[in-house]
């Protein structure tokens, strides 16, 4: 096993650990290794944009969960600065383009709901609304999403 593979997955451990036992330690620390990881990936061309894509969601997600316990703006910004980079792994076409836009418009929304900041609710509902148009048309998901934009009018 590489030595990426070694700190993907103890950062995995120690947040499945936070998950279990709640341990704000554990998730700073996978933070810690989840970073560590991106560095590696700077030099390893071999690494697929999937799998980078999918470490900075990694990231992302626990850079997020960390803001919710202290409300540390810089968790936020820089959660959304890892989904960005993630999308930009995932261009168009791309299967996992949808949650990837989903997911970065979701951390635009919370920084929205502490800054007030208009063009983050403009990104966020326009790149929803994409990720809601990419869904086959018997998507639960889109089905929803679309109950929702019929009962909000």
């Amino acid at each position: 096993m590489s030595h990426f593979n070694q700190i993907v997955l103890l950062a995995d451990g120690l947040y499945a650990r936070y998950e279990a036992q709640g341990n704000l330690s554990d998730l700073s620390l996978s933070i810690v290794h989840y970073r560590s990881a991106l560095t590696l990936t700077k030099s390893t061309a071999a690494l697929s944009n999937d799998a980078r894509s999918k470490l900075l969601g990694n990231l992302a997600n626990v850079l997020s969960i960390r803001f919710q316990c202290h409300g540390d703006m810089a968790d936020l910004d820089h959660s959304i600065e890892c989904h960005l980079a993630a999308l930009n792994l995932r261009p168009p076409g791309h299967p996992g383009r949808a949650n990837a836009l989903s997911n970065f418009a979701t951390a635009l929304l919370v920084r929205y709901g502490q800054l007030r900041v208009q063009k983050d609710i403009e990104l966020a509902v326009e790149h929803l609304s994409t990720a809601l148009s990419m869904l086959p048309p018997s998507d639960p998901v889109r089905l929803m999403g679309w109950n929702f934009q019929t009962t909000s009018l």
